[in-house]
């Protein structure tokens, strides 16, 4: 009989890079899922800029002049239903006039879904 403690076996590397692996995977995922949001917050608001554009420019209001938002949106207009939360969980808010090029008609109050304003010069 042998008096020394049995040897224990070194611990697997194995279990540390998958432990890595799964942490990178979610906060990937994480990191993805709230560029997915961003991303389809400002195709909502290119929407509806587009829709309030035409709008205006079929109906002859000039920048400044009110828009009346049910107009715009419901059944058979130019959007079906008024965006009212935003994925990443800000809410929308529209103005009541047709803004300016370089404005937008529709806001997120979601801090990260601020858009640049050279992004939106043009709109």
């Amino acid at each position: 009989m042998s008096s020394e403690p049995p040897v224990e076996k070194p611990r697997s590397l194995t279990a540390a890079w998958f432990a890595l692996a799964l942490l990178c995977a979610v906060h990937g995922g994480f990191k993805w899922n709230s560029d997915r949001n961003k991303a389809f917050c400002l195709v909502t608001t290119q929407n509806v800029q587009q829709a309030v554009r035409s709008y205006c420019g079929m109906n002859g209001i000039n920048p400044g002049e009110p828009v009346d938002k049910t107009e715009l949106f419901g059944p058979g207009k130019f959007i079906e239903s008024e965006p009212l939360r935003c994925a990443g969980g800000g809410t929308y808010t529209c103005s009541s006039v047709q803004p300016n090029v370089g404005d937008l008609y529709l806001r997120c109050s979601h801090r990260k879904h601020q858009l640049d304003p050279a992004l939106i010069k043009d709109w």
